[in-house]
């Protein structure tokens, strides 16, 4: 199962990444590194796959997200903009998480 959407764009800048940066072969890892639960910080970074991970490949890239983070990533969107301010990957979340039941952030 795929978990996170890559566009071309995305894929594209990817690829050309892991060759200049000689990582062929290397996973794209996803994250979550903390933050508010309404509004992780996440990341990404070349790696190795995990035992626990999930895993899926996006043509022949292949993309880990450690269970946690899953939670987090779960039907995102990984893009490549390039706008009048400025260029880079955007990372757009389906959802926010943990909300509390009168529809507040529990962060705050």
């Amino acid at each position: 199962m795929q978990a996170v959407e890559i566009t071309p764009q995305a894929l594209a800048r990817l690829r050309d990444l892991l060759q200049k940066q000689g990582m062929e072969g290397m996973a794209l890892r996803l994250y979550v590194a903390g933050g508010c639960s309404c509004s992780p910080q996440v990341g990404m970074a070349f790696d190795q796959k995990q035992p626990q991970d999930h895993c899926f490949e996006v043509e022949d890239l292949e993309v880990v997200i450690d269970p946690m983070s899953l939670e987090y990533l779960q039907g995102a969107r990984l893009d490549y903009v390039n706008t009048p301010e400025g260029e880079g990957f955007a990372l757009y979340l389906a959802t926010t998480h943990h909300h509390h039941e009168d529809g507040g952030c529990g962060c705050h």
